[in-house]
């Protein structure tokens, strides 16, 4: 299917309209801690002052604090979601979003997991 420009603009015009609310998301995503907790000692880590930014050391159980507010998002975004973990601590958060009368369903694979790269006064 050609992309028209009736279609991109609906496209465009879309995302211009969820833009703060996706901005302020992923600002928020980015303040829950879920660095591998060995960061700690790692010297780079020490030497960009990550591990000053935070008043308690990062422990396992970051990643599920991201996945747990990530659930209930792409629920109201309409996916099926479950949580599977191999350590209970670093679950992955799979979401199902069905097609239209059983037609092809997406599916879609990331890292939730952010390491810092500024203070927080940069962070929204």
């Amino acid at each position: 299917m050609p992309i028209t420009d009736n279609l991109r603009n609906q496209v465009s015009a879309a995302a211009d309209s969820v833009y703060e609310e996706t901005v302020n998301l992923i600002a928020d995503l980015i303040k829950i801690p879920s660095e591998s907790p060995n960061y700690l000692y790692t010297p780079i880590y020490q030497e960009r002052g990550y591990t000053e930014m935070y008043d308690e050391p990062v422990t396992l159980g970051g990643e599920k604090k991201v996945a747990e507010y990530l659930k209930p998002v792409m629920e109201a975004l309409g996916a099926e979601t479950v949580m599977e973990a191999k350590e209970p601590l670093r679950p992955n958060l799979i979401g199902i979003f069905p097609g239209s009368g059983g037609g092809r369903s997406l599916a879609l694979n990331a890292h939730i997991d952010t390491v810092p790269t500024g203070s927080h006064e940069e962070w929204r």
